[in-house]
Formats: C-alpha cells, sequence, structure tokens
C-alpha cells in the first residue's frame, strides 16, 4: 500500500543528502530547492503516516488523524508555492532582472492554508481504503490550479523576453498530466 511513498522518500532522501553535501552557490534558486527537497520530504514522509492513520478510523484519534492530513496536504500546498517561486525566479533571471516576490503570492499560499486548517475534512470508507475529502482537502486543488494558472499568466505575458527552450520547459512542467 506504501510501496511507491516509501521508494519516493528513499530516493528523496538520497537526492538531498547529494545535494546539501555539494558545494554551491548561496542564491535564491538553491534556497528555493533546499526548501523544495525539505518539503517533499515532509510531504512524502506524511503521505506514509496519513496512509496508517486514515485506514483503521476507529483507533486512530480523530485529532491526530486531523493533525497528520493538515501537515500532509499543508506540506504539499506549500511545495507547490515554492515550485511556483522557483518558476518566478527563473523567468526574472532569463529577464536578467532583480528578483521580487510580489505579497499577493503570499495571500494566495495563507488564504489556502487557512482553508486548510479551517476547512471540514471527511474520511470516506472504500474497500480499497480510506482517503479524505472535504474543504480542507479541497484547498489543496484549488491552490494549485490558482498557482498554474499565474504560471501560465507569466510565461504568456513574459513571453518575447523568454527563450523558447525556458517556455516548453516551464509549461512542459506545470501542464504536464
Amino acid at each position: 500500500m506504501i510501496k511507491m511513498q516509501t521508494a519516493l522518500l528513499i530516493l528523496t532522501v538520497f537526492i538531498a543528502c547529494l545535494y546539501f553535501s555539494a558545494k554551491r552557490k548561496n542564491d535564491i534558486n538553491h534556497k528555493l530547492f533546499n526548501s523544495m527537497l525539505i518539503m517533499g520530504i515532509v510531504n512524502l514522509t506524511f503521505d506514509i503516516v496519513t496512509v496508517y492513520t486514515v485506514n483503521p478510523l476507529e483507533e486512530v484519534s480523530p485529532v491526530v488523524n486531523r493533525v497528520c492530513h493538515d501537515i500532509f496536504i499543508g506540506s504539499l500546498m506549500i511545495f507547490v508555492f515554492l515550485t511556483f517561486q522557483y518558476i518566478s525566479v527563473i523567468i526574472a533571471q532569463e529577464m536578467q532582472e532583480k528578483v521580487k516576490f510580489q505579497n499577493y503570492r503570499y495571500v494566495i499560499l495563507a488564504a489556502f492554508l487557512l482553508m486548510l486548517i479551517f476547512g471540514k475534512l471527511d474520511y470516506r470508507e472504500t474497500e480499497k481504503g480510506n482517503y479524505s475529502y472535504g474543504m480542507a482537502a479541497y484547498a489543496c486543488y484549488l491552490l494549485i490550479g490558482a498557482y498554474l494558472v499565474l504560471t501560465v499568466i507569466y510565461v504568456i505575458r513574459y513571453r518575447s523576453k523568454l527563450s523558447q527552450k525556458k517556455r516548453i520547459l516551464i509549461l512542459s512542467d506545470v501542464l504536464r498530466p
């Protein structure tokens, strides 16, 4: 049930160990990538934890289950936010402009994290296992959609200043199924 998550966690920890042990410049790209690696590890860890907490619902405290799910979903939301920031840095550097992190980006993240924390989270029991649903879980999908739209807008807005290679790489990353 958790074989893929465990394999991905081991691989991500291995990549993180290699990455953190290498010398590199201390610039914004690397700081964001560091944060993305850490959030990825947190997310995969709590993905594994929530597989265990959601299935025996009667044996796990609802508070523990909710906290684990909030960390799992919240870490994914923060990872998506960091990915958007990383793409924004790549675009700014391609245009040879100073990187600016506008406040609206943080407002979007904060709004959806509040939706996660205060939104209803229910659990659907199925033969193949249980899963969470409700406004708290949907907040993650909405945040992904918001940053996806913003990324496409950025690429369209700065298309004349971005190389074709960068446009294709960014759009293929965010628009892949």
